[in-house]
């Protein structure tokens, strides 16, 4: 995770308005992922619903990207297609929570991208995205198998900005842990580790 690049410093005023769709006041709400049925965007229009103050910005794309326009037609929701770098590093930063409605995920890349960007996250319990948010702590789970639960663990943070603040300097710090340089000194000193046992183990040479 670079955790540099995905960061809240990345905040941007102009990229909250566009993605706002000029009302960069209400709460912003984002998903980033590829636009495929199994990824279950179709949730977030029951979100929409239930809270209407709420704007959505969907990053990516798919197959799934006509078919989910027309859903979302006459919403408030903006979508962007494909980004990438410096200008979906902005994107995460300059939201306010990120959905992520798939529950089949081995890793969940997206996840830990939005964390590091100071997102407080909502996720299904389930997949591997368990492995690395914290129910309360970070991030908030709900029943994979219940749209209701999705829905109400969003306006939880909708409705209560201060915690939502707690749960976002969490999740950022959470996220500074896997950072490219802490995962990898981690796997060098392994493999130092693994290299002196080796060489303790190893039967001296005998000689005739």
């Amino acid at each position: 995770m670079d955790t540099d690049l995905f960061n809240p410093r990345m905040h941007s005023q102009s990229w909250r308005s566009r993605l706002t769709n000029g009302v960069p006041e209400a709460p912003l709400l984002l998903y980033v992922g590829r636009l495929a049925p199994e990824k279950r965007i179709d949730m977030l229009r029951s979100v929409l619903a239930a809270i209407p103050e709420v704007r959505l910005a969907i990053i990516g794309d798919g197959p799934e990207r006509e078919t989910l326009e027309n859903l979302f037609a006459n919403t408030p929701t903006v979508f962007t297609g494909y980004l990438k770098g410096k200008q979906l590093a902005q994107a995460y930063a300059s939201a306010d929570i990120f959905t992520f409605p798939s529950a089949n995920e081995t890793f969940g890349n997206v996840v830990l991208e939005a964390m590091a960007s100071g997102l407080p996250v909502v996720v299904p319990r389930a997949g591997g995205v368990v492995d690395f948010v914290r129910d309360g702590e970070n991030g908030l789970f709900f029943d994979p198998e219940c749209v209701d639960s999705f829905v109400r663990s969003i306006q939880t943070l909708v409705e209560y900005p201060d915690y939502r603040q707690k749960l976002a300097a969490y999740a950022r710090l959470r996220a500074e842990k896997r950072s490219w340089k802490i995962i990898l000194d981690k796997l060098l000193g392994e493999l130092e580790d693994l290299i002196s046992q080796n060489e303790t183990n190893r039967l001296p040479l005998a000689y005739n």
